[in-house]
């Protein structure tokens, strides 16, 4: 269970045990009603958003990865395929760039993200036609949230719960 909440304060219980109190968001309630006062639990506590870009960015990718887990068990490995497919999905800005095969490297360096569209044959030359998308990094608010609903459009389908990555990726609907 990952829960988003804020730090409330610190106590002693009657045991004179530490004590910490966090106060969550009301949609977390279903999730909690079961804990068992008798039930040892492990507890991971980090940051959990920033407002900056960046930091959801990180989260954005960290879901994406969720996604391959969810897709691909222990053989996950197809991060960047599952970025492609949502910029496809969100309708993301690309461009068609007609190259030789060899400069697939340079494209690579130049744009977050290529997908090979076609090969194609012109007199006795080869190219590849690739959709060059420009990425997150690029994107004005409404692309990145249109990129972010999609993402987690996917997570769903892949029966993830969704609650958790709308707080950290600061989604509202």
């Amino acid at each position: 269970m990952k829960l988003v909440g804020n730090y409330s304060r610190t106590g002693k219980s009657e045991n004179f045990e530490t004590e910490i109190t966090l106060t969550i968001r009301e949609n977390y309630k279903h999730l909690i009603q079961d804990l068992d006062k008798n039930e040892l639990y492990s507890i991971v506590i980090s940051k959990a958003k920033d407002k900056r870009t960046e930091q959801q960015n990180k989260y954005m990718w960290a879901l994406i990865g969720e996604i391959d887990k969810a897709r691909n068990g222990d053989r996950s490995n197809d991060d960047y395929d599952i970025y492609i497919e949502a910029l496809v999905r969100a309708g993301a800005k690309y461009t068609h760039l007609l190259v030789e095969p060899q400069a697939e490297s340079m494209l690579r360096e130049s744009f977050r993200a290529i997908q090979l569209a076609r090969k194609i044959q012109v007199g006795d030359k080869r190219f590849n036609d690739y959709k060059c998308f420009y990425g997150s990094s690029k994107m004005d608010k409404k692309e990145m949230h249109d990129l972010i609903e999609t993402i987690l459009d996917m997570a769903s389908e892949c029966g993830l719960d969704i609650v958790y990555w709308k707080d950290v990726l600061d989604f509202e609907d």
